[in-house]
């Protein structure tokens, strides 16, 4: 029978009165796309039609339950799923600054009670994508965890992992990192043999697997060398224990090298394990090891010299000077003056001065100079000042808030208040129309010859590409 036929005998078996069924021209071929396309809520006459395709015979009588289905086809089709939008990073410049104008739209209460001018709230918009990356200790260290999940697989290739006597022969040389990831890839979180030739072509999920297996690893480890150290200040350690100090504290591979300075974990010790596996965490926050080995040696100095001044005050206090109320921690971010509760907590680690030393959020604000119960800027110029609020209230933006910041990847409007005051804190007026090159030395300081052509660049591109965004936006209505 030809094809054509068998299609109006099956119009047929469905019923004439039915408007899914439609005239034999409105039918559609044999074409896979075409078949595929059809609503899945009538699943009768997709069937039946992909059977007709096949050029099976298809009998009525084969078909009790079509009818109902097919009474129900005419409802209407659903929308199609709107496509996936990329991640803010993989936008374009354009597109970042769409994102950028709708984000500004929604400060707009809080940019005009501050009486922000265009240009700042442009210059604001366009700094957003030149801070805002993923985090690079994450990113390195997952590409140090990679390179040895390859020498894994290459130690495990053609092994019978069933067999304990080549599994024991094959795993001999493996490195202590190696060991670990085989472990975690016996307890099913990972296959190391799925792994392509070059790193950098890894699937993500399985680079965030093999990189958060690494943090773990790497946490377990400084937790480690922090015990040790707190004993050997109390006691001679064993040859092995001593030389397992001195491993741990030269680990390096940390993904914070900059500007030629690459730091052990004995460079960063002093941290809870918790807080040190805080530095990799997704996101975009982003420690900064130079400042934090500053900050954290300062401090420890200022504070046995102030314990000092103390404990002789303690015995004369006619005649020895008093100690003072707070002790100083500083870097080149800036001098934080630590009270007393500041100093309860950093006797018992320095995950205080971590965060002090950490930038969060798309504006990259420097910790030390959020508000917080522990620690204040000594200068005006090193403390977040209060924002005027929509609703009339001033306050500055806290440690807290600046904290979960760092975990978004997406600007919001509420990244806009602490940028607000890191801009009045380096002394810019929000209703000024400051130069480009004024703007960096304000947000980003003194960066080299290579960063700054590279920020201007940025700025100059984002401008004008925010100013035709924000002027393409629907204007309000009222009512």
């Amino acid at each position: 029978m030809p094809r054509r036929q068998r299609l109006r005998r099956l119009q047929a078996a469905l019923g004439r009165g039915s408007e899914a069924a439609g005239p034999v021209s409105q039918i559609p071929s044999s074409n896979s796309e075409e078949l595929e396309a059809l609503p899945a809520e009538v699943p009768a006459p997709a069937g039946v039609l992909a059977a007709a395709a096949a050029q099976e015979t298809i009998l009525p009588a084969q078909l009790p339950a079509a009818a109902a289905p097919v009474a129900q086809a005419a409802a209407p089709v659903a929308e199609a799923a709107a496509p996936v939008e990329k991640p803010f990073l993989q936008r374009s410049a354009a597109d970042k600054m769409k994102v950028m104008a709708n984000v500004m739209q929604d400060a707009r209460g809080l940019l005009d009670a501050n009486e922000v001018s265009s240009k700042v709230e442009q210059r604001l918009a366009a700094t957003i994508p030149q801070e805002l990356s993923a985090n690079d200790a994450r990113r390195g260290l997952g590409y140090t965890f990679l390179k040895q999940a390859q020498g894994l697989q290459g130690a495990l290739k053609g092994v019978d992992q069933n067999d304990p006597a080549a599994m024991a022969k094959a795993t001999s040389k493996l490195t202590e990192e190696q060991r670990f990831l085989l472990a975690r890839q016996q307890a099913g979180d990972f296959d190391v043999s799925t792994l392509p030739k070059d790193v950098s072509d890894t699937p993500a999920a399985l680079r965030d697997q093999i990189t958060t297996a690494g943090v773990s690893l790497r946490s377990a480890q400084y937790g480690e060398m922090g015990t040790l150290q707190e004993r050997a200040r109390s006691e001679k350690l064993g040859k092995d224990d001593a030389a397992r100090l001195e491993k741990l504290k030269g680990i390096k591979g940390l993904g914070m090298k900059y500007n030629g300075y690459d730091p052990s974990m004995g460079d960063l010790s002093g941290m809870s394990a918790d807080r040190f596996g805080e530095i990799f965490a997704p996101g975009n926050s982003r420690f900064e090891p130079v400042q934090y080995k500053k900050l954290r040696d300062s401090y420890s100095k200022n504070k046995a010299a102030n314990d000092k001044t103390a404990a002789a005050y303690a015995k004369d206090p006619e005649n020895a000077r008093a100690p003072s109320e707070t002790v100083l921690a500083s870097a080149g971010i800036g001098d934080f003056e630590v009270n007393a509760l500041g100093q309860q907590r950093l006797g018992q680690n320095m995950d205080l001065v971590a965060d002090m030393a950490t930038s969060y959020g798309p504006g990259q604000i420097m910790g030390g100079y959020a508000q917080q119960d522990y620690w204040q800027g000594k200068a005006k110029a090193e403390r977040l000042p209060a924002v005027k609020q929509a609703d009339g209230t001033s306050r500055a933006t806290t440690l807290t808030e600046l904290k979960a910041s760092g975990s978004r990847m997406e600007p919001t409007a509420a990244d806009i208040q602490p940028m607000l005051g890191l801009v009045q804190m380096k002394g810019i007026d929000l209703d000024s129309s400051p130069l480009v090159s004024e703007w960096i030395s304000a947000y980003n300081g003194n960066p080299n010859a290579t960063q700054r052509a590279q920020y201007t660049n940025s700025l100059n591109t984002n401008g004008p590409l925010y100013d035709a965004a924000k002027a393409a936006l629907p204007k309000p209505t009222n009512g």
